[in-house]
């Protein structure tokens, strides 16, 4: 019997030991290295969820349910119509502790204000859902072209994040939306398109060759 208890007291202790995965706060509206958009992204962009990140149970735990996705839709519709009211602008209530909508300000000279729908926490790997990055101007008047920027590869198609933000906020765009994941993630390969003999095959989680992917539904939006 004394025998037993010590081993379940030294297993409790060394399992006490070992390492729980958990998730942080993403802080990259209030680093002090964010002094501009561009700034901004590169940094969310270094939560982007990497290659082979997924098994099947994973991927699907990260993907949203019917409920979440039409939430998640809405959120990308509520931010195309802010007009200097990103402050009081908020997620839908199944979203609450997941995304945010934040009011974040360049600090620099003339610097220009936007609106940003991002994921509040990370895991040790990245993203803890990975559905995306969206941005737009944080007023209706800073918008000089009816034009959308999306981003679905951004790390396989290397600085497509930093072109696609510097051209947005230069031309005065009306979004930007950028993948939480890499093209990758998930490599198992999508029934999407028919893969070509002797080259990569194309995957469920690129979002430029499958259907299920959280960016693609939010699309349609960001162009109306």
């Amino acid at each position: 019997m004394r025998r037993h208890q010590l081993l379940s007291t030294t297993t409790t202790i060394l399992l006490s030991l070992l390492p729980i995965a958990h998730s942080t706060p993403i802080t990259c509206l209030t680093n002090s290295t964010s002094t501009t958009i561009e700034s901004l992204v590169a940094c969310f962009n270094d939560y982007t969820v990497p290659a082979n990140f997924y098994d099947q149970s994973s991927y699907n735990a990260a993907q949203p349910n019917a409920t979440e996705s039409t939430a998640w839709t809405d959120a990308i519709t509520s931010l195309l119509w802010v007009d200097n009211n990103c402050s009081t602008t908020a997620v839908p209530s199944i979203l609450n502790g997941v995304f945010t909508i934040s009011l974040f300000n360049e600090s620099v000279p003339n610097g220009g204000s936007y609106c940003v729908l991002s994921e509040v926490d990370a895991g040790p790997s990245g993203y803890t859902r990975g559905w995306g990055l969206a941005i737009v101007p944080a007023s209706r008047a800073a918008v000089s072209r009816f034009v959308h920027f999306s981003t679905p590869e951004p790390v396989s198609l290397e600085n497509t994040p930093l072109q696609s933000v510097t051209l947005f906020a230069s031309i005065g765009a009306k979004s930007l939306l950028i993948s939480g994941r890499d093209r990758r993630s998930y490599n198992v390969t999508t029934p999407c398109v028919a893969a070509t003999p002797g080259t990569e095959p194309f995957y469920v989680s690129d979002p430029a060759h499958d259907n299920v992917s959280p960016l693609l539904p939010t699309s349609p939006e960001s162009t109306n």
